[in-house]
């Protein structure tokens, strides 16, 4: 990086006698780049960090090594570079494990979080764990890897690898996927195990408000309800704009005079009011269904602005078309009882929410909400009378049941007491670990907006299957501690790669290029223009030797 571009001529000596032969070379250079390879340790520690810590991309990086190193190199060797520093990282940490594992034990032990995505477009299930020592709350990715399917048996030998290398665990923590919950209480029997609470909400919600959600959904896909106003503001739109003084209330300056809504013409309101309507989704939260029931506000605000129109005379056009159009769908009777009974049933799906301190109504966090701090013997007695109360228990409504059996089923595993950590210095104190999986969940996220952003493209199913299983695990890079570990002593990476075993690194990476690789026959005859030409021939042979 700070030569740039130069030659090496390098004088190999050997020793002349004849039971020697020794071969005596120059290895300062082995400090700066790998044998065989033309980019010096610090070119490949500059990629990898400008790819998986500021997701840039390689044409980004390309212009970057031109002008502030005078550094030529090409857009597929900066990707293969990128690649190279993973298999780096993951050599250089398990060259650390003992000191990762005291680390991680330092404060009495770590909790691990585990699930697993899918990318989709026939990309195998990417796993990753998360662990969490006790002392400082810190964390740290453990492994990841690809997974052809998330069975008992491929998570079982996921976890035993990680169980070899960092010890056991104080918790897990995870989602309710059955082959998930197997495969921890297989590998660590007698652990404690925990589901979480955010994902068990939503499995809940989804089941308990399901009927009545698609019911919904079906009407408003029937009465082609959101065409129809859009048509609407189309058209009070355009009579405002051809109408001069109805246009001039579109030019107020707010800071300067702001009329009331009351003193605007009706066309105006009409207006504002099927606006209104339509951005229905400003009062969502950010969690997703069921805790965000589009459909649901969708239809209250129409209710609402139906209401309010049926309140008083309509002196325009426009407000009475408003008024009918709402009317056409909202005097449907299947609509309203469908419409009560979800927001009888929402209402109590919200005092469960209440009760369990996750996704709350008013929050602002979204999906990065981690979940209150909260007394689990008081949220457990809490929820014991809900769940006993006359209007859960006894209601005729299947979906009451069946979300009673689903709480019952998992019971245990959303109450815990404390876990009794022991210190270094012998003092036990009592630990929980979070309620939430959402480490794992931000760690996907982050993880595909950095893949969005660094090669542009909408799904991550084409690169799923072409990168390494390991990279998630870059996100240790933002880890001060982690990074101090795996750097040994040495001010960078660029030297710390240097102490590292080339060839069993470069065998990882030959492994890895050869997985990806088509056959060279194939690759071959598929990238040749005239393919087609050849297969026609081979047709009219097929068909001359019938």
């Amino acid at each position: 990086m700070h030569i740039g571009s130069f030659d090496v001529h390098e004088t190999v000596k050997i020793c002349p006698e004849k039971n020697c032969k020794r071969i005596y070379r120059c290895t300062g250079l082995d400090h700066f780049l790998p044998s065989g390879t033309n980019f010096g340790y610090d070119v490949m520690e500059y990629v990898g960090r400008a790819v998986w810590q500021k997701s840039q991309t390689a044409a980004q990086i390309q212009v970057d090594l031109k002008l502030n190193n005078n550094l030529t190199i090409s857009e597929s060797e900066i990707t293969y570079l990128a690649k190279k520093f993973v298999h780096y990282m993951v050599e250089a940490q398990k060259d650390k494990l003992p000191e990762i594992k005291q680390f991680l034990h330092r404060g009495g032990g770590f909790f691990m979080y585990f699930d697993a995505m899918h990318p989709g477009d026939g990309a195998a299930h990417l796993m990753c764990a998360i662990a969490e020592e006790v002392s400082e709350k810190v964390s740290i990715v453990l492994g990841s890897v690809k997974l052809p399917t998330e069975s008992t048996e491929t998570v079982v030998a996921f976890l035993k690898e990680l169980k070899g290398k960092y010890g056991t665990p104080l918790a897990g923590i995870c989602d309710m996927l059955a082959s998930n919950l197997a495969a921890f209480q297989e590998v660590f029997p007698g652990v404690l195990l925990l589901i979480c609470h955010f994902h068990f909400l939503r499995s809940i919600g989804k089941t308990f408000l399901e009927y009545e959600n698609t019911m919904l959904q079906g009407v408003l896909k029937q009465y082609d309800i959101t065409k129809r106003l859009k048509e609407y503001v189309n058209k009070c739109k355009t009579s405002i704009e051809m109408n001069p003084q109805l246009a001039g209330y579109m030019k107020y300056d707010e800071r300067k005079h702001q009329p009331s809504f009351q003193m605007m013409p009706e066309t105006i309101k009409a207006y504002c009011k099927a606006l209104w309507i339509l951005a229905y989704e400003q009062e969502l939260n950010g969690y997703g269904y069921p805790f965000d029931r589009s459909e649901l506000v969708y239809l209250q605000r129409m209710k609402k602005t139906y209401d309010s129109l049926k309140a008083y005379p309509l002196d325009s056009k426009e407000l009475s078309e408003l008024k009918f159009l709402l009317a056409f769908i909202l005097e449907d009777p299947d609509l309203c009882k469908y419409m009560a009974a979800l927001e009888k049933k929402v209402q109590d799906f919200d005092h469960l929410r209440t009760i369990m301190k996750i996704a709350p109504i008013y929050g602002v966090k979204g999906l990065n909400d981690d979940g209150e701090e909260c007394d689990m013997t008081a949220m457990e007695e809490q929820l014991k009378v809900f769940i006993e109360s006359d209007e859960i228990k006894n209601n005729s409504d299947k979906a009451y049941q069946k979300m009673i059996k689903q709480i019952l089923k998992y019971w245990k595993m959303l109450f815990s007491k404390p876990v009794e950590v022991r210190l270094s210095s012998e003092e036990i104190v009592l630990a929980y670990p979070q309620r939430t999986s959402n480490c794992m969940e931000r760690l996907f996220r982050e993880f595909q907006r950095s893949e969005y952003k660094r090669t542009g493209m909408s799904t991550l199913g084409r690169t799923a299957r072409a990168m390494i299983a390991e990279t998630p695990m870059m996100k240790n890079l933002q880890c001060p501690e982690f990074v101090s570990i795996i750097l040994n002593g040495q001010a960078t990476l660029a030297a710390r790669f240097a102490q590292l075993d080339i060839k069993r690194i470069q065998k990882r990476v030959d492994e890895s290029q050869n997985k990806e690789k088509l056959p060279a026959s194939i690759k071959k005859i598929v990238n040749d223009l005239d393919f087609y030409k050849i297969f026609l021939k081979a047709s009219k042979l097929m068909k001359k030797a019938a």
